[in-house]
């Protein structure tokens, strides 16, 4: 998904639109380059381990958007539908202890980490602009 496909990023799901765009989801190790050289450029920065990638790509294959999260162990987005309105699109996945969504935003939101262990999430992100509507985390009892 990303320009160096097969480096340092693998896509985990995708999701095509109906004007030939896609959302696609997955990880990433240490950084990930999208449209690369052009005035498009958007780099992610991983934080430790593999971190998640949600973007947008245009039906020519260069990307619209791009967000990331991740923590200190290995987080990964591992699928993604499109709700009925076809406005939002919700994304699952797992955080390995906690982390934050959208690193580097202003508008991020922090998963629990005080259980340990994986932490599934669900969360619902704008297809337009990559904003984050909702997250929801899945934290065990245990």
């Amino acid at each position: 998904p990303c320009d160096t496909p097969g480096v340092n990023t693998s896509a985990m799901a995708t999701y095509a639109l109906s004007d030939d765009s896609a959302i696609v989801v997955g990880y990433f190790f240490r950084d990930a380059m999208f449209n690369e050289g052009t005035a498009e450029e958007i780099r992610l920065e991983g934080i430790g381990g593999e971190d998640l990638f949600v973007a947008r790509y245009r039906a020519d294959g260069s990307v619209v958007w791009a967000k990331a999260g991740g923590g200190t162990g290995n987080d990964k987005a591992t699928g993604v539908t499109l709700d009925p309105g076809g406005t939002t699109c919700v994304v699952t996945g797992e955080f390995n202890g906690g982390g934050v969504l959208w690193l580097g935003e202003a508008e991020h939101s922090r998963l629990d980490s005080s259980k340990g262990g994986i932490v599934p999430f669900e969360a619902t992100v704008s297809t337009s602009d990559g904003a984050m509507k909702s997250l929801r985390q899945h934290i065990s009892n245990k």
